[in-house]
């Protein structure tokens, strides 16, 4: 299922398809529709990144993504879920 688009031709298409593929991310949970929607060189781009393996076919960028982006989402539910638990009650 590797199916790219043409390359990214400049800087201002490597920022704007930079910023559509971050923002798929964040509102996809199935790499399988990200890698159709978004080329290899952003997903490779947001790969990068996070410190995540640049390497793969697109559809297994598209997977490393959304499983960092699940993984954060967990860590920071939880952060909140023990910040709220320890926080004292400033009304009387």
């Amino acid at each position: 299922m590797e199916i790219d688009q043409p390359p990214m031709q400049g800087p201002a298409e490597n920022i704007d398809s930079k910023t559509s593929a971050e923002k798929s991310l964040l509102e996809s949970r199935d790499h399988k529709a990200l890698a159709r929607r978004e080329n290899k060189d952003a997903l490779r781009a947001l790969c990068q990144d996070r410190g995540l393996d640049d390497t793969l076919c697109k559809v297994e960028l598209a997977r490393k993504l959304i499983t960092w982006v699940s993984a954060l989402r967990v860590l920071f539910k939880n952060y909140s879920l023990i910040c709220a638990a320890q926080c004292p009650s400033t009304s009387r």
